[in-house]
């Protein structure tokens, strides 16, 4: 199928048609411009099945973008061809007959040639075909200046693929980053990837492969997000590199029974789920980012007491602290499994400066842990709203970031994961796309 617009010399229509041979053609015509379809189908070699969409404006961009989308989704998501006709209005031969069976099943492939009509018409039906994804064609002669074409008509099909890439990073790559939705946004890509085909160029795959990566690292798949960011060990993401090595080294040691030595500083895998529980509120996932820091709390804990004290809170052996206790915490006798609050308990009793950080807050986030609780992803049915995660962030987050000092480390050493469309782009050497990309943007995403 063929959509044409319709409008001044009617050679290069047929030309068009003559040319890539549609077996349906509809002609978007104005009133003045409808007699030219039986010229045209008297000058073709063939005869096609005709229709027309009626334009009532040929002048009003905006009207005709809208009309040409609904017409051509309209089109794809209908394919049984049309009855047999001869167009009103047009002074044309009649359409070959095809029996039913053959209208049912004539599979549609869908093109358009905006060369004819006015240019508000040709740039509507233009940009409504790039937008949906449906090829483009132009039919053109050599041009000897800028006011005439020679003769030699042909048609071609027009790839915009610089300014579709722009359209797609711009209007939807770019928000998604913006909100962290690095899946979505690695979608997209190869999405774009995979329709560019051959003509794609190399920065655009590299940027997907980076956002995957990215997307990786949101999800805790630090193995796949290393392979994905590995390229990138200087430059831009130079710091982000150095930072992934060592939260996967710290995950590894308090994984690995037989790993005896603590990578140092210990508690950036804690900064880090910090950082992922803010992405998943940025996302208004409230109940998501709450789970995130219970689990951030833990894992303080959890980090702390291997570190300092040799004691894996899965197999609590009472004792590794004999010899810095004379008395274990009353809560805490005849457990071989500590959780969080038990976690925190014993840490406080081992070590002042974790008791000096927690308990003044023990009675605060024992209100927060109890709203955690009744949340739909702990034990109840109450979602977290956005004044809760806020509580929540700002008790436990002077907590975390306050006992993480003590290792050396404060929250611009864990920073936020990338989410600026131009730090991304400039790191795999794409187009600028904001005319500079200077260090200051990668500082600007901490």
């Amino acid at each position: 199928m063929l959509v044409v617009t319709l409008g001044g010399s009617p050679e290069p229509i047929v030309t068009s048609i003559s040319s890539l041979r549609p077996n349906r053609v509809v002609f978007l015509a104005t009133e003045q411009s409808t007699p030219q379809i039986g010229q045209i189908m008297t000058a073709l070699p063939y005869q096609p099945l005709i229709e027309r969409r009626d334009v009532k404006n040929p002048d009003d961009l905006d009207e005709l973008y809208r009309c040409c989308v609904v017409w051509l989704r309209e089109l794809l998501e209908n394919p049984q061809l049309p009855p047999p006709n001869r167009e009103e209005g047009a002074d044309a031969p009649a359409t070959p007959s095809l029996d039913q069976d053959q209208r049912l099943t004539t599979p549609i492939d869908v093109k358009v040639d905006f060369t004819g009509g006015t240019k508000s018409m040709a740039a509507a039906l233009a940009f409504a075909a790039f937008d949906i994804g449906i090829p483009v064609y132009l039919t053109t002669a050599p041009r000897v200046d800028a006011v005439k074409v020679t003769g030699g008509e042909r048609t071609r099909q027009i790839h915009l693929d610089g300014m579709l890439q722009q359209r797609a990073l711009s209007n939807v790559v770019k928000p998604q980053l913006e909100r962290f939705e690095f899946d979505a946004a690695a979608h997209e890509l190869g999405r774009m990837v995979e329709a560019l085909g051959s003509r794609v160029e190399p920065w655009l795959e590299k940027l997907a492969l980076l956002i995957n990566g990215l997307a990786a690292w949101d999800r805790f798949d630090l193995d796949t997000a290393r392979d994905h960011l590995k390229p990138y060990k200087t430059g831009v993401l130079a710091d982000w590199v150095t930072l992934l090595g060592k939260i996967k080294a710290e995950r590894e040691w308090l994984t690995d029974p037989d790993q005896q030595r603590a990578p140092r500083p210990v508690g950036v895998m804690v900064g880090d789920v910090f950082r992922n529980a803010e992405r998943r509120a940025e996302l208004g996932r409230f109940d998501d980012a709450v789970a995130r820091l219970y689990r951030a709390l833990e894992l303080a804990a959890q980090s702390r007491l291997l570190d300092q004290f040799g004691i894996r809170t899965a197999s609590f052996d009472p004792t590794l602290v004999a010899d810095h206790l004379s008395d274990l915490p009353a809560s805490l006798e005849g457990k071989t499994k500590l959780g969080l609050v038990d976690s925190w308990t014993l840490l406080a009793a081992l070590d002042t400066e974790v008791a000096n950080l927690y308990l003044p807050r023990e009675e605060d986030l024992k209100t927060v842990l109890a709203m955690r609780n009744l949340s739909i992803l702990a034990h109840g049915f109450t979602p977290v709203g956005l004044n809760e995660w806020e509580k929540a962030k700002a008790l436990i987050g002077e907590l975390l970031w306050g006992l993480l000092a003590g290792s050396g480390i404060d929250p611009d050493g864990v920073p936020q994961l990338p989410n600026q469309l131009e730090v991304l782009v400039a790191a795999v050497d794409g187009p600028s796309q904001r005319g500079t990309t200077s260090k200051g943007d990668a500082d600007a995403v901490r």
